[in-house]
């Protein structure tokens, strides 16, 4: 390919250039996290390459995530594929994001702790502050934790407007929703179908129960509710015309949170067509 250099933000190539010719800011880097902070991709195209190329694939070298989520962002017609810990994710805030006609498939499973022989890795992970953001017609295939949640520390806020709609779920070893530490202002978990929780890569070299944080009781549910110790005033999850398949390890609901929060979940028209533990 011809030599191309950088300078001031602009790509000069000192001989013709080509399509497809490419300079990326990481070659010669080494495993230093401050040498990627001002990683740049550039590609030399006659036109949009979204019009040239009928497929484009992308592999990159990120310290968490495939997408960094901020605010105001659109996600569109992309494949997630082959991440050992998240796919989209960060944040902090998480406000007005819409994520749509995605796939995300073998996501997770690098070691959170090599103590506790316990691995992690979502596939949409919201962290702390979750604000209008809505996932949708997407395909999550093979998760190893769960394909979408809202978590934090100890500034988490309540998500407010956090839809999950229209989805399939396949094999997400957690969960397909996993809504940790408060309850939402409002979310909504409508229209989704859900299989084979608990399944996929996530079990391999594991007996059943998965090592977990909560082991050993069951993980691989299609909703898992944990660590909310009090109601969210106003609060609440609706949780409706959903196909529920099999979880055989867990269930299709699953909470470890307080009473008064299990008041604020509205659950209704859901179809149960899997088997689920006893």
């Amino acid at each position: 390919m011809p030599n191309i250099s950088k300078e001031k933000g602009v790509i000069m190539a000192r001989k013709k250039k080509e399509q497809g010719d490419f300079y990326d800011t990481a070659f010669g880097k080494c495993e230093k996290r401050e040498e990627f902070e001002s990683h740049e991709l550039y590609l030399y195209s006659e036109k949009n390459p979204l019009e040239f190329y009928e497929s484009i694939e992308c592999v990159i070298r990120n310290n968490r995530q495939l997408a960094k989520m901020g605010e105001n962002m659109s996600f569109s017609d992309i494949n997630f594929i082959y991440n050992g810990v998240h796919a989209i994710a960060g944040g902090n805030p998480a406000r007005n994001i819409h994520i749509k006609n995605c796939t995300f498939k073998f996501i997770g499973g690098s070691v959170w702790s090599k103590e506790k022989k316990i691995r992690f890795g979502n596939a949409v992970e919201c962290w702390n502050i979750a604000e209008n953001v809505t996932v949708e017609n997407c395909v999550f295939d093979d998760i190893y934790d769960s394909a979408v949640t809202h978590q934090g520390g100890k500034t988490c806020k309540p998500a407010k407007n956090f839809i999950i709609k229209n989805n399939v779920f396949k094999k997400c070893g957690m969960a397909a929703y996993e809504q940790r530490d408060l309850m939402p202002l409002y979310a909504e978990f409508f229209g989704n179908i859900c299989e084979n929780a608990g399944e996929g890569f996530s079990r391999l070299g594991e007996e059943m129960p998965r090592s977990s944080e909560i082991w050993p009781q069951p993980i691989g549910h299609h909703i898992f509710l944990w660590r909310i110790n009090n109601p969210t005033e106003n609060g609440g999850i609706k949780i409706g015309n959903n196909v529920f398949g099999d979880a055989i390890f867990g269930k299709a609901i699953y909470s470890i949170i307080d009473g008064e929060s299990r008041k604020q979940l509205i659950i209704g028209k859901n179809e149960y067509k899997g088997r689920f533990i006893e």
